[in-house]
Formats: C-alpha cells, structure tokens, sequence
C-alpha cells in the first residue's frame, strides 16, 4: 500500500524528535512506495531553511529524493477541488489537506505524528492514517 508522509514525519526523522525511531521501522519494515506532495516538502524545506540556511534545507530535499521518496506535485482540477473542500470542511492546514488528498488519490495512507488534524481525517474516513507517535 502506498505511504504519503507528511512535513511533520520529515521533520521528526531529520531532527531526532520523539517518533522518529518508530518512522524509521515503518519506512524500512514497509515494502511499499513513500510520496510526499511538493507542498508539504516545501514545509520542510522552508523549517530547516529558516533554521540552518540554504544548503542544509537543500541537503534535506536531496536526502528525500535519494531515499526513495517520490516527490509528487498533483494539481490538476479534481485535485485542488478535493483539497480545497478538505480545508474547508475540516478546518485543516492546507497542507495537511494536500497530503490527505494525495493518500485518498494513492489509496494508501498519510504517515504523520500530527494527531491535531489528522484525527479528524481517520474518523472520517478521508484516508488511512498511520501515526508514528
């Protein structure tokens, strides 16, 4: 089954934070294929940027790509429809709604350590959702 990761599974693994050690089995236990949409990498890229600069948020993205983790960058129309009517209906962060319409799309699940918006997701059943902590 397909894996859309989400800013906050990135983050948690690149900094060491509380989770990141249970991210690590799920990404090598899993035999399938990790996506994470441009927008939510662009989260990433610009929390280490403003932290460590330029050339540690460019290693990171490179890390990502290296590892495996196919970047997608999904907008046509069906799309931000679907991720529009996310934000709208679930008052989620945008890009919480793009990694849970690019799940729905994949038919897998949003891996994430965000219970704050990702609960409501779970329950209604926009996606599966797999928490690392």
């Amino acid at each position: 089954m397909p894996n859309v990761l989400d800013a906050c599974a990135i983050i948690a693994l690149a900094r060491g934070e509380s989770g990141a050690d249970r991210l690590e089995e799920i990404l090598l236990e899993n035999h399938s294929t990790f996506f994470i949409h441009a927008v939510n990498l662009c989260e990433v890229y610009y929390s280490f940027y403003r932290a460590s600069g330029k050339s540690v948020a460019d290693e990171l993205v490179n890390d990502v790509v290296t590892a495996g983790i196919i970047v997608r960058a999904d907008l046509d129309e069906p799309f931000w429809k679907l991720v529009g009517e996310l934000k709208a209906t679930l008052a989620i962060p945008l890009p919480d709604a793009f990694a849970s319409a690019l799940a729905q799309r994949c038919k897998g699940d949003v891996v994430t350590g965000d219970h704050d918006h990702f609960d409501k997701i779970a329950q209604k059943g926009i996606c599966g959702v797999c928490f690392f902590r």
